[in-house]
């Protein structure tokens, strides 16, 4: 998936993969932002245990991840020039586990795990026209407990 800030990649075991990225609505709520995608990555297929799967945006000239999680999230925003981009996942899940990369988030799926799909919510917006408190619309429109 492109962004206006860099390419979106998925990997599962270091191995980059193919993926479906889901359009979700710019506009919801009181939040607006410029692009909102859902990713989903199915699983229950994986045989074995355990799994590492990676969000990563792949561009030049970002500003290192900034943390921005919250209750059972687990997001990271990258900024360049008067864009931001938000990688986000449901944290707290039973055997499995979230951390930051420079460049994204992983997960790592546990042999206990009681999930079907790992799901990450990726969106940006452009703040160069908009008010200071509107960074916080790709906290929200990232947060996979929305969709």
């Amino acid at each position: 998936m492109k962004t206006n800030l860099g390419n979106i990649s998925i990997y599962i075991d270091k191995k980059e993969v193919s993926y479906d990225a889901i359009p979700m609505p710019l506009n919801w709520r009181n939040f607006s932002v410029d692009g909102r995608f859902k990713i989903e990555i199915d699983i229950s297929k994986l045989i074995s245990s355990p799994h590492e799967i990676e969000c990563k945006i792949i561009s030049n000239n970002l500003n290192i991840g900034e943390v921005e999680s919250g209750e059972d999230l687990a997001l990271i925003s990258f900024f360049k020039n008067d864009d931001k981009l938000s990688i986000g996942t449901i944290d707290e899940l039973e055997d499995i586990e979230c951390s930051y990369l420079e460049d994204g988030l992983k997960v790592v799926i546990g042999e206990n795990h009681n999930s079907e799909k790992i799901i990450f919510g990726v969106s940006w917006i452009n703040l160069s026209n908009r008010n200071p408190e509107d960074d916080t619309h790709t906290w929200f429109s990232s947060d996979p407990s929305f969709f």
